[in-house]
């Protein structure tokens, strides 16, 4: 018989982190024998502070990357076989103590729905952190909420979206691009896998860049990543929904990157 729900930790080098996260899965009601860990090659203690809480650590040999890792993993402990949803969770991110309920609730007895997501927050820490809290905000309040009612989500977080495993086999887990979340999302309209819900109550707290390097070379990845989108999938060219929010939130960051850069003139 099929257990309700799991949860996947993909982690490297996340030793000072791992402890809160898997603590606030506990807290959030999953035993800790659901709880999966794979460790792409880290350098730290990453796998031994994991282990403390009886949870089950995968380790790769060396590091290949977060989208392998996942496939790897849900290979290695056959979940899809065991589970009828798979968590994935960042190893810097913390749920609320409601998380998974809410979560559940999501899915409820459609099986029509294929991925869950929740509500990101900033866990604070500085200027740089408050910034990215408020650009949360206003994401969840104008953004999330519309696009799900008109089936257009582009992205359900990597920091943590639940999977439904018979829409997850179908998912193609690769690192060719630099946002394996977002590829997947987009798989998921592509496939016609299922609906993705967002759950405004399910909080989530992730660890975001406190420093200008870090904010940058995040940004630059995320854009990055999300042009590969495009030419993958043939978003500029395609006259789906999913294709038309693509184009629609791309020219929306183009004007108001202009704007900025204009405005001292």
């Amino acid at each position: 018989m099929l257990q309700r729900l799991c949860v996947l930790i993909p982690a490297k080098d996340e030793g000072l982190v791992m402890a809160r996260t898997i603590k606030s899965i506990l807290a959030a009601r999953v035993l800790a024998s659901d709880i999966y860990v794979v460790d792409d090659g880290s350098a730290d203690d990453t796998s031994s502070v994991a282990r403390r809480y009886e949870v089950s650590v995968l380790r790769n040999c060396k590091n290949i990357g977060k989208a392998r890792s996942i496939k790897r993993a849900v290979q290695y402990f056959q979940l899809i076989k065991r589970y009828r949803l798979i968590a994935l969770m960042d190893a810097d991110t913390q749920v609320s103590g409601n998380y998974f309920k809410e979560v559940k609730k999501g899915f409820g007895n459609d099986d029509g729905i294929a991925v869950v997501c929740g509500q990101v927050k900033s866990v604070p820490y500085n200027w740089l952190t408050a910034y990215r809290a408020f650009s949360y905000a206003i994401t969840h309040m104008i953004y999330r909420g519309g696009q799900e009612n008109m089936g257009v989500i582009t992205v359900a977080p990597g920091c943590a979206a639940t999977y439904r495993t018979a829409a997850f086999a179908r998912l193609d887990w690769s690192n060719d691009t630099l946002v394996e979340d977002m590829d997947v999302t987009i798989q998921v309209h592509r496939k016609k896998l299922g609906r993705i819900v967002y759950r405004r109550k399910a909080l989530v707290y992730t660890q975001d860049p406190r420093t200008i390097r870090d904010y940058v070379k995040q940004l630059t990845r995320w854009h990055t990543g999300t042009f590969q989108i495009g030419i993958k999938h043939k978003m500029l060219t395609g006259l789906a929904k999913i294709d038309w929010e693509y184009k629609f939130l791309m020219g929306e960051g183009l004007f108001f990157a202009l704007w900025f850069t204009l405005m001292p003139l």
